[in-house]
């Protein structure tokens, strides 16, 4: 955990920050979807277009005002695992379901028969050097942590057990990290959803404690309770998980708030009082899950009501989670109401 005079911009104290991902414009899906069957479109053409909707994912945080930025999450095609799959050439099964409304049932699995590459790099590293090059603001890195890339793991041969390769992911995923502090980023995050619907937690907190040792930056923790097409999967109360997030090293919990009625906001100092420790908390405050619109008066609404319960030094203020799964003109439209309700609230 780095010392607060090293974060590249003072958290807390109302900062806007993002969670991770943006909507990608859609011709990125199009021409991805095209390009696989198409002839007439070519490998420079598609990381042509990886940049450029990186760099629009940059500029849209930028125009709307967010003190800090995510990367995107564009630059590789697959969403927000598909990047780590791929880079550690995991085939996927296709879903016994295929018919009918989406479920997480619909998801394809992922058969692993033999160990992960050594050197494998997951990709965070390539995503965010491409955000940072068009970016003149704080650039937050985000990981998938290695309970969440285990999510669709089916273990036919390479390891003993689910747990070992879990524990392999961990490595990997601490790789990343390093790698990314080593080139120059300050400020990281380790996304695990998964830590809401995991039935063993001992192995969750291990596997985060051994993906964050000895990275040097600040740190943070992503839990939210699922976002495929707008959906969660897990039952939606922190309060149960603060005995395991508690044990895990980082510096601020990222906290989904505003699709949950700022349910559990009143058991903040409860929180920190159990994990023993001072802990920062970036809190949705704009519910991605939703095609309403806030207004500005609306997030600051929330934010009054967090200010209750968080001290603004300790509070950021943010999405509940990333914006893959909303409309590009949406997630706009949310993001400017964010850095305007949390400015009336500031008196600006």
């Amino acid at each position: 955990m780095a010392p607060e005079q090293n974060l590249p911009h003072h958290f807390g104290e109302l900062a806007t920050t993002a969670v991770g991902s943006m909507s990608a414009p859609g011709w990125l899906g199009y021409l991805r979807s095209r390009g696989a069957e198409d002839p007439a479109v070519g490998p420079a053409d598609l990381a042509e277009a990886a940049q450029d909707a990186t760099r629009l994912a940059v500029l849209d945080q930028e125009e709307a005002g967010l003190d800090e930025i995510g990367s995107g999450e564009v630059y590789f095609p697959g969403g927000f695992l598909g990047q780590y799959y791929d880079a550690l050439d995991m085939p996927g099964d296709p879903p016994g379901r295929r018919l009918g409304p989406f479920g997480y049932d619909q998801m394809p699995k992922r058969r692993l028969t033999r160990p992960f590459p050594p050197d494998v790099s997951l990709g965070a590293l390539a995503t965010w050097k491409a955000a940072v090059s068009f970016a003149t603001r704080p650039v937050k890195a985000t990981v998938a942590g290695p309970i969440t890339l285990a999510m669709p793991l089916v273990v036919r041969s390479g390891y003993p057990s689910r747990e070992e390769a879990v524990m392999h992911l961990a490595q990997l995923v601490n790789a990343e990290l390093k790698a990314l502090v080593a080139a120059g980023a300050r400020h990281v995050q380790i996304d695990e959803p998964m830590i809401a619907r995991d039935e063993d937690p001992a192995l969750a907190v291990e596997a985060a404690q051994r993906a964050l040792d000895g990275v040097s930056a600040h740190t943070s923790l992503h839990i939210c309770f699922g976002d495929n097409q707008g959906r969660p999967f897990a039952w939606r109360r922190y309060d149960p998980l603060v005995p395991a997030l508690a044990q895990i090293p980082v510096d601020e919990w990222v906290l989904e708030f505003a699709n949950r009625e700022m349910a559990e906001a009143e058991l903040w100092p409860s929180w920190l009082e159990r994990a023993g420790r001072h802990i920062y908390l970036a809190a949705g405050v704009i519910d991605v899950k939703s095609s309403y619109l806030e207004s500005a008066d609306d997030v600051a609404f929330r934010v009054d009501h967090l200010l209750k319960h968080v001290p603004a030094s300790d509070l950021s203020l943010t999405a509940d989670c990333g914006f893959s799964q909303t409309p590009r003109w949406q997630a706009l439209a949310k993001l400017h109401a964010l850095v305007e309700g949390v400015r009336r609230v500031q008196g600006a």
